[in-house]
């Protein structure tokens, strides 16, 4: 596996202005995290169905997709967060959405979910902060186990 060529710093904002890109299980997972640590959070998803019906409850605002990616983070007011989460299931929306908030809106902090680990080398020459599922349960089954050699 990869070194990660960024250090993840701990955000000492208080009521940090938080916009997550898609919605689902990880999200659903992060956001009443990210509310215990004072996030006001936004998300931007196909319909706020596709929200955990209990986190729902916790007072967050959903931006529905237009189909248009640059206009649902502009109607998402993208230039006033200080987090951005591309979380959706598509890498290339992701990897997008994470470029324009960099470069475009310049948001300090960025991070693009992945699944397809060949790419991070391309996204990490962008200046874009990957994570990927992928690899944490490939190393979490690896640790699981001993190889024998």
């Amino acid at each position: 596996m990869a070194n990660n060529r960024f250090q993840v710093q701990r955000m000492q904002i208080e009521r940090t202005r938080t916009l997550i890109l898609g919605c689902g299980p990880l999200s659903d997972h992060l956001i009443p995290m990210l509310q215990t640590q004072g996030h006001k959070i936004k998300v931007v998803g196909p319909s706020a169905a596709c929200i955990d019906h209990s986190i729902a409850s916790l007072g967050i605002e959903f931006v529905p997709f237009s189909g248009i990616l640059m206009d649902d983070l502009q109607n998402a007011k993208i230039g006033d967060v200080q987090l951005f989460l591309a979380l959706s299931d598509d890498d290339n929306k992701n990897a997008m959405a994470a470029q324009i908030a960099l470069r475009i809106f310049n948001v300090d902090n960025v991070f693009c979910h992945i699944k397809d680990t060949s790419r991070r080398d391309v996204y990490e020459q962008l200046g874009i902060r990957v994570v990927s599922s992928t690899d944490v349960i490939s190393k979490t089954i690896q640790e699981s186990f001993e190889i024998e050699a």
